[in-house]
């Protein structure tokens, strides 16, 4: 059997420039480039800016969390007071009642209420998808006896003074005085434990913690409802 040998000729067009190859396949490697840039960039909106992804409800109750536990102690109401204070000091010399002497006391101070947001976590959370109501269960607010504002100036004390017949406002009077002064300071909490005063605490504590909340809630979508409950106050056994 006899084999035949064919010789294959290509022909390159005439019309084609010398030096073709290198751009073309320059070309080649730039639109690969392109292609490969664009399937990674994110998507973008119609103003071409970017979209992020949208964060998830675990993403977003943890940064509730951390807002709150920045905050550790959030005044939620400062109150003005007014304290008022009687005091008698009675003397008596063998059998002879050498009076008594009273001195009434009133003076403006102020208090705040706060909340201890150190300990809160995601157990504190409940997101409600369907009402679209992120839930936020907090300590109830209390007086903080560490803040109270007692009034210095004496012009805006009101004190008033009944010497015993016997006895002398230099002596007796200033002596009360003195003494109902230093019990200043307590007479202006125990007006801030007032039940009206709390009422108002609880109040101001759902208005303070859902705008401190409210930015991080709407990432939720839509228009998100802040709500706040407080927790029992625990019983001692």
């Amino acid at each position: 059997m006899q084999t035949t040998e064919k010789e294959v000729v290509v022909v390159v067009p005439s019309s084609w420039p010398r030096g073709w190859l290198l751009p073309a396949l320059a070309m080649t490697c730039i639109v690969c480039v392109v292609v490969v840039v664009a399937n990674k960039l994110p998507i973008t909106s119609q103003g071409g800016v970017p979209q992020r992804p949208a964060p998830t409800a675990t993403t977003v109750l943890t940064r509730v969390v951390g807002e709150l536990r920045a905050q550790s102690r959030l005044v939620v109401l400062q109150a003005d007071v007014e304290a008022e204070l009687r005091k008698s000091s009675e003397k008596r010399w063998r059998w002879i009642d050498l009076g008594t002497t009273t001195v009434w006391l009133a003076a403006p101070g102020r208090v705040q209420y706060v909340i201890d947001l150190s300990d809160i976590g995601t157990d504190a959370l409940e997101y409600e998808p369907e009402r679209n109501t992120l839930l936020v269960r907090l300590p109830r607010p209390y007086l903080d006896r560490d803040m109270v504002y007692v009034e210095p100036d004496p012009a805006k004390i009101a004190v008033m003074k009944q010497i015993g017949w016997a006895r002398l406002d230099r002596c007796s009077g200033r002596q009360v005085e003195s003494q109902v002064r230093r019990e200043l300071r307590s007479a202006i909490l125990a007006a801030g434990e007032h039940e009206w005063i709390r009422e108002r605490a609880e109040k101001a504590a759902h208005e303070a913690v859902a705008k401190l909340l409210r930015p991080i809630a709407a990432k939720l979508g839509g228009e998100t409802t802040v709500e706040v409950e407080f927790l029992p106050v625990p019983t001692e056994n």
